[in-house]
């Protein structure tokens, strides 16, 4: 800002930069009242002093507009300046300031050095090896090591020194994991081969990862060790020989165990003893069994031989006989009727002659066990009548709308009909409905404000033509409501060329259902004092000692180290919903968010999903979004791709909330009613037609239209 408008200083007009030394001025006047010459100094904020170095183009008398000063200025537009006219008091002076001007530069620089070597980070740095350029006074410049960088090489060398990806700690010492015990902080346990230390008290049923990387519940203290190297392949047998002995009845052999082809490995060597024949009648001698020499196998069919009692069964013959059940009487049929042979039976040849005994069927009244049922029988009666049909169908009808509400449905297809929880506008004609209001948090539609509302469904194409239709209302009272008369339905099977009214009951059946109307008015995190106190997580991609990032859940800031992009984000532990937001900058648009992506952490697949994204805003004062729907993840995250003008590198952000839904009980009822549909049109596009009279208000929340 400028200071003064009297001599020595001189402000009149305002001048635009573009980050070069240039500056141009609307309604100067430089040369022609303020009479600025080179060597006068120039400023913006009274802290950064320049040169001037030329005034005007060089080419122009009397330029009023341009000048040049001894280095870069930050750009701007529409800015108010001062010129401290050096030149018109003392050039001495001048020269004394522009030094002062440098000098405090030169602090400005080493300030600026050492606040990017304090936030530096392990791996960062021009030549990212933790190293940042550090000037002294002389000027001379030196890259040194940030606190960051030796802490990692601290926890590197510890790490080789116990084996494994540690930080040392008091550990305490509970054996292999179980998944009933109740684990506390730093308490340590073996699982999978590794060992693992508690992050958090009571921690209860959470097993440690299976891979070689901790998580929100257990750090990894050593790995288990990789897998060893093969050993030597095996010896085997490769063959046996009979290295001694004969064969001979009542003699011992030798066999020897070969590991080769070649019988060069000698893996070993047994003996057998060679029984005498035997005498007995119950041997089976070749000389009785095998006469011919076949020496085959003797339980195979196919050398078997057929005598004339004793017949083998062909393949055909065997398939004949599976077909006959166990314990089934066989003996073949001779005559049926005066009938042999093959006998073919016609109705003409069964009768009803013979007594009841003879048929096996009652004499009189119902069967008894072992007779057979006929139709006269007392017990066949009692089926459903088309009544209890008509009451089953209306009760799926109902069962239906009730599932689409609860499950926040649109438009479901049935066997024979359709339902629709408005979850969304696909089921509705919107282009020729007439005074409809859609709600789309409450998932309902409404007539307009004093109007009477007509609303159409798309139509549905059944798969036979239906010759009557059921149609189910759920439908909630803001006025009260007279059926058939300020509320009406009408259903069509020719796409809606032919109506039939559908009488409208009111079942009885309504019941309370929770409606979402907002969010909640208070954040649903609590006011952080530490990362993880009073509960839940606080992670992030930087942060700073002046600004640590779970300020943002304490009502404070979260300062980025100079980063000018970054996430913060807050784990709930268990699976929460939220439905708003809100963040702000820190003090003005420079320091502030532009643009971010607010995300939900899918556990399943391990990934981030985008629930909200903004661009080109500035979040300064608080800056509120609420979701297009209701979203349930454990860890949220705030994650933000640009800021300030593009180039900052100083980004503050904070405070941020989080709010649960809200929601509302409203009682709703059920409605219902079935209407022949046989004198319409042949067809099968099925539509309904729900109307307003009276200028009645009222909310219809879903409908079910079932045919047959």
């Amino acid at each position: 800002m400028a200071f003064t408008t009297t001599p020595p200083w001189y402000s009149d007009g305002t001048i635009t930069t573009d980050g070069t030394s240039k500056v141009v001025g609307t309604g100067t006047l430089w040369t022609d009242v303020g009479q600025i010459a080179v060597g006068d100094l120039f400023t913006l904020d009274g802290a950064s002093f320049y040169q001037i170095q030329t005034v005007g183009d060089g080419t122009t008398a009397g330029n009023n507009t341009i000048l040049t000063v001894d280095r870069a200025i930050p750009a701007g537009t529409a800015q108010a300046y001062s010129i401290l006219q050096n030149s018109q008091i003392n050039p001495v002076n001048s020269g004394i300031a522009y030094k002062v001007s440098a000098m405090v530069q030169s602090w400005q620089g080493r300030e600026d050095e050492l606040r990017a070597w304090l936030a530096g980070t392990a791996g960062g740095g021009v030549n990212s090896d933790g190293m940042y350029p550090m000037t002294d006074a002389t000027g001379v410049t030196y890259q040194v090591k940030c606190p960051a960088q030796m802490q990692a090489d601290v926890d590197a060398a510890v790490a080789q020194i116990l084996g494994g990806n540690v930080t040392v700690k008091s550990m305490n010492h509970r054996g292999a994991y179980l998944a009933a015990t109740t684990y506390a902080k730093d308490d340590a346990v073996t699982s999978g081969g590794r060992y693992f230390i508690s992050r958090r008290a009571n921690s209860t049923g959470h097993t440690p990862p299976s891979s070689s990387t901790g998580d929100a519940w257990w750090g990894l203290v050593a790995d288990r060790g990789g897998q060893g190297p093969q050993g030597p392949a095996g010896n085997s047998v490769d063959h046996i020989t009979r290295t001694a002995g004969t064969g001979a009845a009542g003699t011992t052999d030798t066999y020897t165990l070969w590991g080769d082809v070649a019988e060069t490995i000698n893996m070993g060597t047994f003996q057998t003893y060679n029984g005498s024949d035997g005498t007995g009648t119950g041997d089976m001698l070749a000389a009785t069994y095998d006469p011919a020499g076949v020496a085959a196998d003797a339980f195979n069919m196919a050398n078997m031989v057929e005598s004339a009692t004793n017949k083998i069964l062909t393949a055909t013959e065997r398939t004949k006989l599976a077909g006959i059940a166990p314990g089934a009487d066989v003996s073949p049929v001779t005559s049926v009727a005066g009938k042999t042979g093959n006998v073919t039976l016609s109705v003409a040849n069964i009768t009803d002659a013979g007594t009841a005994a003879t048929h096996n069927v009652p004499a009189a009244g119902d069967a008894a066990p072992g007779e057979v049922v006929l139709g006269s029988d007392s017990r066949l009666g009692g089926g459903a009548s088309q009544s209890d049909l008509d009451r089953l169908s209306a009760n799926v009808a109902l069962n239906a709308i009730r599932i689409a509400v609860n499950g926040n449905l649109s438009t479901q297809r049935m066997v024979d009909g359709i339902v629709d929880e408005y979850g969304d506008e696909t089921g509705v004609d919107t282009a020729n409905a007439v005074n409809q209001v859609y709600d789309s948090m409450g998932h309902s539609y409404s007539p307009a404000t004093g109007l009477n509302l007509t609303l159409y469904s798309v139509a549905t194409t059944a798969v036979a033509q239906p010759s009557s239709a059921t149609l189910t209302v759920l439908e909630e009272d803001v006025d009260p409501v007279t059926l058939n008369t300020d509320l009406m339905a009408a259903v069509s099977r020719d796409g809606g060329a032919t109506w039939t009214n559908v009488p409208l009951v009111d079942k009885g059946v309504g019941a309370n259902y929770a409606v979402l109307s907002g969010s909640a008015a208070t954040t649903a995190i609590p006011t952080m004092t530490n990362y993880t106190t009073p509960s839940g997580i606080v992670t992030y991609s930087a942060d700073h000692s002046i600004g640590p990032a779970w300020h943002a859940f304490a009502g404070s800031y979260w300062y980025l180290g100079g980063a000018a992009t970054g996430w913060i984000a807050y784990d709930f532990g268990t699976p929460t919903e939220i439905y708003s937001y809100d963040l702000a900058g820190y003090s003005s648009a420079y320091y502030s968010a532009t643009s971010w992506t607010f995300d939900g952490w899918d556990a399943v697949t391990s990934s981030w999903v985008t629930l909200d994204t903004v661009t080109g805003a500035y979040a300064l004062s608080r800056y509120s979004r609420t979701l297009s729907a209701v979203a349930k993840y454990s860890k949220y995250r705030l994650n933000i791709t640009g800021s300030g003008n593009g180039t900052n590198a100083n980004l503050y952000m904070g405070p941020i909330h989080m709010y649960a839904p809200a929601y509302t009980t409203v009682t709703k009822r059920i409605l219902q009613g079935t209407a022949d549909i046989t004198a319409q049109p042949a067809g099968t596009a099925m539509k309904y037609r729900l109307t307003t009279a009276n200028a009645k208000n009222l909310k219809l929340h879903g409908t079910s239209l079932g045919w047959k």
